[in-house]
């Protein structure tokens, strides 16, 4: 070997090495297994990116990048006779395969067993391929030194500093969580007794055997997600669909297929067909772990010396970022452009293009540039194709020269909207998904305060799948000159995304409907998809359409909102705090719009005469220092227990939306976690009319032996009143009446002000 070696290595090629009998070992001063589920995801979302590609591209891969490793004989184990190479640079992404390979053996083992009666020739055919795609993930996980010459015994692929490899009991030591859980896997499938791995315990004392443990539950929920082909995670790119298992492609990737194609073709008919309920989990797997074995792949850099390993890894982290898939796409359009007989100097193509690279020469860190690049790949492609891409530079790179390439050279218009496609998502994104320049967005609507209020919101709530729907509208709406019509659709998407959220607690399949909108649009079957086609000849749907397509999936599972009873039932038993800030902000300021106290109860509100000061759904107070943070009434923690104690029986109880209130961050901190009595006083002063009413508000709390400090005084006389604590002052007690009560008032506010965005055609 010269100073290192370098070349091209399947997972499964690393991991056999050496005649196979290669081991990692993984230094001391090499951090622990600390990935967390957005890494873990980020993998599976390149695997499966790559595997979707696969339908299109005979030569798809996954590329995880560089690895360095040395290989001295200094490094040597002695009691290991294989091959033991250190880790400078990848022991993350290789300890997190070596566990997906262990999961993903496991899966396969138990669907295999818990097949039912189906075909006896179908059945062997899947047997001959799951025993060859476990050997396989197998070796991944443990190699096997001989013993005598005949038996042999398991070692595990990975271990730490202080582990040491050997061919017997007597000799081997595996101190790491690391090499225990390899092993044990090894050992627990020699035993053969047909029970789930019992995983090593953690040690509670060491974060970090928690967090691989964490790490190995959810890498498990991966596997079962991508083997029910379920919506539990969002990997961000579409499975394969049951009709993918015929493509020529996927068929490459079981390796025991019959010879006589008419058989081939039997199988996977019944796989599809008839069967389809009893094999389609096991399928999956196979066909996800034979392209994860094979074509994901690693560049594999070899070296003799730490030194060198070290000044590699230098380089390959300094040496800049890679051009991004707009950057290398664009020479593609350009030699497009240059072969017809308009050049590309002065094309629409050249303009549009000007459009994108204005948006994005305006961040002026590189790193920040390539995050904003990928970024605008991932809506683009909804908008275009309805198609998921990821944002590993390789998909997106394929996407738009497979998608460009699609459209006949003869149809220059659909070219050229093409690349107006993606000026329009980044002129979107410029305007109206930048919080810098919104308060200038659409200054001649009627409405506007509320639209950029809307619009301000989501990007609060990191809805980015909002932007390629929102982009076709707004574009519509240019080309009509009528923005009016674009504001309904953003208000009414974002009823649908308040209402969608606070029912079931979280995202739960959010995603897939904002997804599915630009692919299908409603849920009945028919094309109505709002992207554009690369033949650009799709329509834009009507408002009234619009509202009917969010109408038809927020009355489906999970959320099955159907009338204001039936969103209430489930928004008022949700901690909406425990799920998004921004989403209770928003319901507070919804109900609050034009409320005041009711005189009969005044801590519920009740819709009234309109306002300057009651006009809450506006960009302005969405902004507004006072309405800022959110403060739990009855404190998140009562250690004390100086609150009513029921209140804490209920674990969701106390972050309901009838707990909360909003004030700016100098009024929460002063107001503390103190008992109810004390904080009464402080709403009384943040809510009277005049000055004189706060100063007799101070003067009231210290005849009650509350005294204020000078600095809060200060806060009290200089700060503007604070409508929506009025109320709340005005309140005997706090306890679980008061909170369901004010809970059930303040939601069927919000619906009253909102619903009629979505629901009124």
């Amino acid at each position: 070997m010269s100073i290192f070696k370098a070349e091209a290595k399947s997972l499964l090629k690393l991991f056999t090495g050496e005649a196979n009998r290669i081991g990692f070992k993984i230094p001391e001063y090499q951090r622990k297994y600390d990935w967390g589920e957005n890494n873990i995801i980020r993998l599976f979302e390149d695997i499966l990116s790559g595997l979707k590609s696969l339908e299109r591209d005979p030569d798809s891969i996954t590329f995880l990048g560089s690895i360095i490793l040395i290989q001295n004989q200094d490094l040597r184990e002695s009691s290991f006779d294989g091959e033991s190479l250190e880790i400078v640079d990848g022991q993350q992404r290789i300890t997190s395969c070596a566990i997906v390979a262990v999961h993903l053996h496991e899966a396969i083992d138990t669907e295999l067993s818990s097949l039912t009666e189906i075909s006896t020739d179908l059945k062997d055919w899947l047997k001959r391929e799951t025993n060859r795609t476990k050997q396989m993930l197998l070796q991944c996980v443990f190699g096997n030194l001989l013993v005598d010459g005949i038996d042999n015994f398991p070692f595990p692929r990975i271990v730490r500093a202080n582990d040491s490899r050997a061919a017997t009991d007597g000799e081997l030591e595996y101190q790491s969580l690391t090499a225990k859980y390899f092993f044990g896997y090894a050992q627990h499938v020699r035993r053969r007794n047909g029970l789930l791995y019992e995983k090593p315990a953690p040690d509670k004392n060491d974060q970090s055997t928690v967090r691989f443990l964490e790490n190995v539950k959810f890498i498990e929920k991966c596997i079962r997600v991508i083997s029910k082909s379920s919506e539990e995670i969002d990997f961000g790119i579409e499975l394969l669909e049951e009709n993918s298992f015929k493509m020529a492609n996927i068929r490459k990737l079981f390796q025991a297929l019959p010879e006589q194609q008419d058989i081939t073709n039997r199988y996977f008919e019944m796989v599809c067909g008839k069967y389809l309920h009893e094999t389609e989990a096991l399928v999956r797997l196979i066909i996800f772990a034979n392209y994860f074995l094979e074509n994901v792949i690693l560049t594999v850099v070899t070296t003799r010396a730490e030194k060198y390993a070290f000044d590699i890894f230098d380089s390959l982290n300094t040496t800049g970022e890679p051009l991004t898939a707009i950057e290398t796409f664009k020479p593609r359009v350009i030699r497009y452009e240059d072969s017809q007989q308009r050049k590309y100097k002065g094309s629409e193509s050249e303009s549009h293009f000007v459009e994108v690279e204005k948006y994005i020469d305006q961040f002026s860190k590189n790193s920040d540039k390539q995050e904003e690049s990928r970024d605008l790949i991932i809506p683009f492609a909804l908008l275009t194709t309805g198609d998921r891409c990821s944002r590993h530079l390789v998909n997106q790179r394929r996407y738009l020269r497979a998608e460009y390439d699609s459209i006949p050279i003869g149809n220059k218009n659909a070219r050229r909207k093409f690349i107006k496609n993606l000026a329009d998502i980044a002129r979107f994104k410029n305007e109206f998904w930048n919080r810098d320049k919104l308060l200038q967005s659409l200054p001649l609507l009627a409405d506007r305060q509320s639209v950029i209020l809307c619009l301000s919101f989501l990007i609060d709530l990191k809805n980015t799948l909002a932007i390629p729907i929102l982009t076709r509208l707004w574009v519509h709406s240019e080309e009509i000159d009528d923005f009016k019509f674009f504001a309904d659709c953003v208000k009414a998407l974002t009823a649908f995304v308040v209402l969608r959220r606070s029912a079931t607690g979280g995202t739960a399949g959010i995603d897939s409907d904002l997804r599915g909108m630009m692919e299908k649009g409603g849920v009945d079957g028919s094309d109505r998809g709002m992207k554009t086609g690369t033949s650009f000849d799709r329509p834009i749907i009507s408002l009234v359409d619009f509202k009917e397509i969010l109408k038809a999936r927020i009355e489906r599972r999970p959320s099955e909102i159907n009338s204001k009873e039936s969103w209430l039932d489930q928004a008022k038993k949700q901690p909406l705090y425990l799920s998004s800030r921004p989403l209770c902000r928003f319901i507070i300021l919804a109900a609050s719009h034009n409320s005041r106290p009711s005189k009969g109860e005044p801590i519920l509100l009740l819709k009234d005469r309109p306002s300057p000061e009651l006009e809450y759904l506006s960009y302005r107070k969405w902004f507004e220092d006072d309405l800022l943070t959110i403060e739990h009434i009855a404190p998140d923690s009562d250690r004390e227990r100086k609150w009513s104690q029921p209140i804490y029986d209920l674990p969701y109880l106390r972050h309901t939306i009838g707990n909360l209130t909003l004030l700016s961050q100098e009024q929460n901190s002063a107001i503390a976690n103190y008992e109810w009595e004390r904080k009464k006083l402080f709403y009384k002063a943040f809510s009277v009319d005049t000055i004189q009413e706060v100063e007799a508000a101070i003067a009231n709390a210290s005849a009650q032996g509350v005294s204020f400090s000078k600095r809060t005084k200060e806060m009290l006389r200089g700060m503007r009143q604070l409508p929506v604590a009025r109320g709340i002052s005005l309140a005997s007690t706090w306890s679980v009446p008061e909170i369901e009560a004010r809970t059930e008032n303040l939601l069927a506010l919000c619906w009253d002000e909102i619903s009629p965005w979505l629901f009124d055609s």
